[in-house]
């Protein structure tokens, strides 16, 4: 019985290094709260509101005026739109920041916005290409 039992230790050993090998390591304090700070940072581009306003005037060709106009028509609204969605994505302010920057709009129609490009944009309009083409350009990841 004794010559059995040294040989039955590799066996176990291999056991315990399979086991070790299959559970993952539990990630360290330091880590773990590393890794969430790098989630709620967002994205490593800081773009401000300005910026964004700029890039969509150059792109649709429009003047600054339209991104504050209070004017409903298509010329105005879509650009405006096209701004107040990419700079709801791309930037961590809040809804009545973004309002203030657009003609001291509400924060409720900064949200309507943001829902009616988001339609918009699973309906397949244009617009979802030009704001595909605007990221771009800002240098910023867009979902």
């Amino acid at each position: 019985m004794d010559r059995l039992w040294p040989a039955k230790v590799p066996v176990a050993k291999q056991r315990r290094e399979k086991f070790r090998r299959q559970t993952p390591r539990a990630p360290t304090a330091q880590e773990w709260f590393g890794e969430a700070w790098s989630l709620l940072d967002g994205p490593d581009i800081r773009l401000s509101i300005k910026d964004i306003q700029r890039a969509v005037c150059e792109h649709f060709h429009v003047p600054h005026m339209y991104m504050e106009s209070s004017r409903r028509n298509h010329a105005h609204y879509l650009p405006r739109a096209a701004a107040i969605y990419l700079c709801k994505n791309l930037t961590v302010q809040s809804c009545p920041a973004i309002g203030r920057m657009f003609g001291n709009r509400d924060h409720t129609t900064i949200l309507s916005c943001v829902n009616s490009v988001e339609k918009m944009i699973a309906l397949r309009h244009p617009i979802a290409r030009d704001i595909e083409l605007i990221t771009i350009k800002l240098g910023a990841k867009h979902d």
